[in-house]
Formats: structure tokens, sequence, C-alpha cells
């Protein structure tokens, strides 16, 4: 959608429409797009879409002009001092307190900015590799571009290769700048020749400027003697060489003539030959990749299985269920359900069913949410119940989220035992569930959890009504701090059911005034038809014989 037309949604729209178009908008050109979004800003009065205007206006006005000539522009968050230019990093981890690797933790997954920046200067100053698999959990979870942006930075800066696999999901990011801070990231860590497929998707790609950045690396792989970065960009260059010369190409048409001519058999020929060399290339790489599976390292296991997975290939399924009965790397099984799960590969349902008991928890959650993703939100999945008294949270939580739209009774004391629970991460995964469903039945929940001691849940909570999809009325009042708030619920409720009985009768009354006016025009047409058939009657009788 071009700017006039999101321009004009955004002065016209309703709210929910308008807050869709700042979404739009920001991803356009910046210097056209901030005078549009302060213009808005002066003049919205809602609450919701006022917020948004204001923060991508200050994101907008904070992010770096990228200088001309440049391959590679680099956004605002990825200056060599946004964690102070006088950091240095250690070559080796610093032994650090567990009560003070807590404290981290905790600022990590505060919503304070100034918090988490500290926590990454401490991490950064002390090379404190154990919290950073922690960061990378936070910011894949967490809807907030900026603070993604920042840990890969941090990672960058650490030049740790063991984190090289954990920045995959990054990868497939829909975000431009997140995907430029992953590629800046596995440079830095030496480990660009290991994403080269995705070097290749990018530089495919119909985005200019990802095709771009991606044209860039290569020619650092190509530069360095990478020979499978030499291939693709001899073969990258062969393949828009021949389209700029399709579009190039303009034949001479008659005027008037442009049906009468046929298709040529050069030109049929050509397309079988594309098709058979695209074919025989993507064998070549299908193969290439099944034989990575047999690699002993992780990271060649866990990218064939992606790539296998992406192509769609047929032999794909039963590949990666073969792996990973016989894989003893967690991280390996965890990316294989992944890979099914993007599959949505139903046929590798019983495979995924027996990770379900497997006895780290980390396999076990996701195993749990490749089922939810494979079968969607209102099949039955008979085979999640158990997992609802899992004892590791994270299972539960997955397992609550897969069935409460089929089985809510049976979710409901599983979800009650974690808003109810002393544990903060428990509390923060109840959480998460209420804001996927959105049901107005779970804000009493939410209510109870903005009088928590713990800021990340209020703040959390917080984020989750302000952003609330159903009745905003009810959300509001627990922001305001309203108290009683059962008593305004069920109040709330009785008022609700007297405005609808009340439409309704208005409605009933609607229809039959309607229905009013037409009785005496049926009676007045009924007239005329007696009076006809009487005159009729009266003619016939005067030229009887």
């Amino acid at each position: 959608m071009d700017i006039e037309k999101l321009h004009s949604k955004l002065k016209k729209g309703n709210p929910k429409e308008r807050f869709e178009a700042i979404g739009e908008l920001v991803k356009l050109d910046p210097t056209k797009i901030l005078p549009i979004l302060q213009e808005a800003a002066k003049v919205e009065e809602h609450d919701k879409v006022l917020k948004r205007l204001k923060k991508n206006i200050s994101y907008l006005k904070n992010n770096i002009t990228p200088q001309k000539g440049s391959n590679i522009t680099e956004p605002s968050n990825m200056k060599s001092d946004i964690f102070g230019s006088d950091i240095v990093v250690p070559s080796q981890p610093v032994e650090i307190p567990e009560a003070t690797l807590n404290k981290v933790r905790q600022a990590l997954n505060s919503n304070d900015e100034s918090s988490q920046l500290k926590a990454m200067r401490f991490i950064l100053k002390n090379c404190a590799t154990p919290l950073v698999p922690e960061l990378i959990e936070i910011a894949l979870n967490r809807n907030d571009k900026q603070f993604i942006l920042n840990s890969l930075e941090l990672i960058r800066l650490l030049k740790r290769s063991e984190f090289s696999n954990d920045l995959i999901d990054f990868m497939k990011s829909d975000n431009v700048e997140v995907i430029r801070a992953s590629l800046a990231a596995q440079q830095s860590m030496g480990a660009l020749s290991d994403v080269l497929s995705f070097l290749k998707d990018y530089a495919q790609s119909e985005n200019t400027e990802l095709v771009k950045i991606a044209d860039n690396y290569l020619e650092k792989l190509s530069s360095g003697g990478n020979e499978d970065a030499i291939q693709l960009c001899t073969e990258l260059k062969e393949e828009r060489d021949r389209k700029a010369k399709e579009e190039a190409f303009v034949p001479f048409v008659p005027e008037g003539m442009e049906d009468l001519l046929p298709k040529k058999m050069s030109d049929a020929l050509e397309e079988q030959k594309q098709e058979k060399s695209a074919k025989k290339k993507q064998a070549v790489l299908a193969y290439k990749y099944k034989s990575q599976m047999e690699s002993e390292d992780p990271k060649e296991r866990i990218d064939a299985m992606f790539q296998l997975a992406r192509a769609n290939d047929p032999e794909a399924i039963e590949l990666i269920t073969q792996l990973l009965a016989n894989e003893s790397d967690f991280k390996v099984i965890a990316s294989g359900l992944s890979a099914l799960s993007q599959m949505k590969a139903q046929a590798a349902l019983a495979a995924i069913q027996n990770f379900l008991s497997h006895e780290d928890d980390r396999v076990r959650a996701n195993a749990v949410a490749s089922i939810d993703t494979i079968l969607g939100e209102d099949q039955p999945k008979p085979m999640l119940e158990r997992m609802l008294k899992d004892p590791n949270h994270r299972v539960r939580a997955n397992a609550i989220s897969a069935l409460l739209l089929t089985k809510p009774k049976e979710c409901f004391l599983p979800l009650h035992a974690l808003v109810n629970s002393e544990s903060k991460d428990e509390n923060v995964a109840a959480i998460v569930i209420i804001e996927r469903f959105q049901q107005d039945t779970h804000l009493t929940m939410l209510e109870k959890f903005m009088h928590s001691n713990d800021s990340r849940v209020v703040e959390k909570t917080r984020s989750v009504l302000e952003n609330w999809q159903g009745d905003i009325e009810l959300s509001k009042y627990i922001l305001s701090g309203g108290k009683d708030f059962q008593q305004f619920y069920s109040k709330h409720l009785e008022k609700k059911r007297h405005e609808l009985n009340r439409q309704e009768d208005e409605d009933d009354k609607e229809n039959n005034d309607a229905k009013s006016p037409a009785e005496p025009q049926v009676k007045e047409l009924k007239q005329e038809s007696e009076e006809e058939s009487g005159l009729l009657s009266n003619l016939l009788k005067k030229f009887r014989f």
C-alpha cells in the first residue's frame, strides 16, 4: 500500500485502521513519514493510537540516515558506542556470583530500557556468556525490535562463535534491520559461511534493500576465497543478466497483428530447459543437505533440517524424523521439531509425540508447541492433555495454549495454578496465554496481576491491558486502579444485557412500524381488485346472448 492511501487511512479511518496504518507507514521512507506522523499526533484523541504515534515518532527521530554510497546501512542501534565506547570485552568469561547473575537476569526481564542496557553492559564487561542464551530467549519471545537489535549488537561485540547457531531464528525475521544485525553478528563470529543458504534466499528476495545486504556479504565471502560463495555469485549474476535481457527485449509487432502471432517454438523449448535446470539445481541442493544431516557438527545438522523443510522436499519429513530418533543433542532435537512444525507435517505427528516424554523440558515444550502449530487451534489434541500436569511450567503453559479453545474445562485449573503461583516466571507464562486468546473472562486474573509485588509481572500485565482487543471499558477500569473489580464486572455485564434487550425491542418495533404502512395499501389494492372484478362481470352480462 502506498503512502497516500495509508495517509488517508490514518486521517479518516477508525481507531483500529489508524493503529494499523501507523505500523505500515513506519516501514517506509522515514523522511516522508515523520511529518505525517507528527501531524497526526496533534489531532489524535484515541489513547492507544496516540501512544503508538509517539513511540514511532521517537524511533524515526533517532534513526540515523544511511551514508551515500554504502552497500550495507547500519541502523541507529548498530553504533559502536551504544553500550559505551569505553567497554573492553575480555577474551574469556569472568567468574560471577550467582546472586549477581540473578540481578542481571531480573534487569533483562524488566521493561525498563535503562536497566536493560546496564545489564547488557555488564554482560559485555565480564564476557558473561552464561547469560547470553537467556538474553536470546528473551529477545525471541519479546515483540520489541530495539531490544532484539541491542541483543544482536551485544553478541556481535562478544565475538563468541558458540552462539552462531542460536541466531538462526533471527535470520528468519521479516524485519530487514534484524536480519542486518544478525549478519553483522555472524560476521564478527567468523560464521558467515555457515549461513550461506540464508544469503542466497536474501539475494533472490523482492526486497531491494535485502538484496543489497546479501550481495555485500557474498562479495566479502567470495573475496575471502569461499568457493560456495563464488559459485553462488556466478549463478546469481547469470540469472540477473538473463532477466535483464528479457526485460530489455521488445519485439517488433505490427499494429493489429498481436493476436495473429504464434508462440515461438524456441520460447517453449527455453521454458522447458529452464524448468529442467531448476529441478536439477533443486535436486543437487537436496542431495547436499541430505548428506549434511550426517555431519558431526550440530550446526550443520540443524541448518540441513531447516533447508529441507523450507524447500518442502518430499523426503524431508522422513529424514528429519529418522535423525531425531537417533539424536542426543537437545538443541538439534528442538530445532528439528520446529522444522517439522514449519512444514505443517501431520505425517510426523506420531514421531513428535514420542518427545512429549523426553527428559529435557525444553524438548517437551517444543514438542507441545509443534503439535499445536501443526493441528491448529480448533482441532482436538488428546495427546497433549496429560502435559497439563507436567512438572515444568513452560510445558504446561504451551499445553494450556494448545488446548484452551477445545478443552476449556480441563485448562481451568492448570491456568489458575500458574496465576496463583508464587513463581513470577509462571505468572508471566499465564499472562502470555491470556494475551494470546484475549478472553474477557480472564480479566479478573489480569486485575490480580496488577497488584503483584514483581515489577516485571505488573508491566507485562499493563502492556496486555493497554492493547486489549476485548471489552475496552473493563480493561480501562483495571488500568485506572478501580476497586471491587468483580462487582464492577457483574454490573457491567448486567448493563450490557439490558442494552442488548433494549436494542432488540427497538429493532422489533422498527420492523412492526415498517409493516404497518403497507396494510392500508393492501386493503386499497384489494378494493380496486374487487371493483375491477365487478366491472368485468357487468360487461360479460351485457354481451351475453
